[in-house]
């Protein structure tokens, strides 16, 4: 809340803390994205314009390399991925609550950061994900081996693509690591075969078509297997300070799974838990239990 101050400027934002245990950590940030500002709309609409009416200038802008996937402002690319990349400041209005808790924030504030930095059920694979790359014809040298990691993604001759989910490329590859023929299907797909048994996501393709095929029809390769992975519950999203349960209605709301703590008896079980789990509320008026630190965990 803004300070009730006259001799200096009135704080009136709060700090949020990313932190984490790790290096390596969840962030979703397109579940955040900001809508894209009209000047960024107009300067995109204006390109747009320049580029379609110079087609000799080869899809370039002002000079400039064109940048797949759409317009790059600031880091961003905005106007194909639903929106620009959450900045580190949030204008979030107040919201009411008739409870009597005296510090309530809004739901915006919880819903952004477990949007953010947690994941809902269901099924977390990328079995489906499509991929396309290049996969040469099949025979001999393929022209991909020669343009190194950082050249996957450019444009290349008539060597051609043929797009594949992961999974099956992934079972694919492992067909053909545990193949009694693999020192066949090696010889006859040439060095493009070191490809075809890799899974990572940088250098995994899969192979030609026409060798899938040929090797199908002799019985060395079968049809991949369906996605076998199992739906996940929801991430357990953590408030040590409880308060009247706003993070955990929102947690619960989301499809994320939920341990708040308070050391006020009052609000577990008079305002939070009624707030997120009526039914558990009245469980817990059932049970006596010694005064101190409640758990709710849903």
């Amino acid at each position: 809340m803004p300070e009730s101050v006259t001799d200096r400027p009135t704080k009136s934002h709060e700090y949020l803390f990313l932190l984490t245990k790790s290096s390596s950590y969840y962030y979703d940030a397109d579940a955040i994205r900001e809508e894209n500002s009209p000047l960024t709309i107009a300067i995109h609409s204006g390109r747009e314009r320049r580029t379609h009416s110079h087609p000799a200038s080869d899809g370039r802008i002002d000079g400039q390399a064109p940048h797949r996937g759409g317009l790059n402002v600031n880091g961003d690319s905005a106007l194909t991925t639903g929106g620009r990349n959450a900045r580190s400041v949030w204008t979030i209005a107040t919201q009411p609550y008739p409870g009597a808790h005296y510090a309530v924030f809004p739901e915006e504030l919880p819903e952004r950061c477990i949007k953010a930095g947690s994941r809902p059920a269901g099924n977390r694979c990328d079995c489906a994900e499509v991929i396309e790359t290049p996969i040469g014809d099949g025979g001999g040298v393929d022209p991909t081996l020669t343009t190194g990691r950082a050249g996957f993604n450019r444009e290349r001759g008539d060597e051609g693509a043929r797009p594949i989910t992961r999974g099956a490329q992934r079972d694919y590859a492992t067909q053909l690591r545990a193949s009694p023929h693999r020192a066949s299907m090696s010889a006859e797909a040439g060095p493009a075969f070191e490809h075809y048994v890799r899974t990572d996501r940088s250098g995994a393709r899969p192979p030609a078509q026409a060798l899938l095929d040929d090797w199908t029809a002799r019985g060395w390769l079968v049809e991949p297997v369906a996605c076998r992975c199992a739906d996940a519950p929801g991430d357990i999203v953590l408030d040590p300070f409880n308060g009247s349960g706003t993070t955990g209605a929102v947690a619960l709301r989301l499809g994320r799974r939920y341990v708040g703590l308070d050391l006020s008896r009052e609000y577990l079980s008079e305002q939070a838990l009624r707030r997120v789990d009526p039914l558990a509320a009245a469980a817990q008026d059932a049970r006596t239990g010694a005064s101190g630190q409640q758990v709710m965990a849903l």
